[in-house]
């Protein structure tokens, strides 16, 4: 009866081990799961960035390479602005009338060289810096 007892306790604890060593395996299980999840979910979002940057790179080098053309144009037209304000007297006049037509003319150019820059923060995800939503943020809020 003594070897029955034995026998009887030591299946039990058999039982309790096993079914603690099953509670175990299933929490690692469990959090290889979760882990696995979290990965995907990371390969998931580098690959989004990866397709927008892809996206976005040619259009946004064919924006630079358009912008760097009418900047130029832009500096070409202030030096002549310069060389017209700066010219002696004798051969006309600079009134403030005519300062105020070139100064229009070139406000009204700059405005047209500048908008492609809107078109460049439009393709940027909302609330990245630099955006029209993240400039208000900003103004209200300041950064954090």
């Amino acid at each position: 009866m003594d070897v029955k007892k034995v026998r009887e306790d030591v299946n039990l604890k058999h039982q309790e081990l096993h079914d603690d060593m099953l509670r175990e395996v299933a929490v690692v299980q469990n959090d290889y799961a979760t882990l696995y999840k979290k990965a995907d979910i990371i390969c998931d979002i580098v690959m989004k960035y990866v397709t927008l940057y892809e996206s976005l790179s040619p259009q946004i080098t064919q924006l630079y390479t358009t912008d760097n053309q009418q900047f130029g144009d832009v500096i070409l037209m202030l030096k002549d602005l310069k060389e017209s304000v700066l010219k002696p007297a004798t051969s006309s006049i600079i009134t403030p009338e005519f300062l105020s037509q070139k100064l229009t003319q070139f406000e009204a150019i700059l405005h047209k060289q500048l908008a492609p820059l809107s078109t460049i923060s439009n393709l940027l995800p909302t609330g990245a810096r630099g955006t029209k939503e993240s400039w208000r943020r900003f103004s209200c809020e300041g950064w954090r």
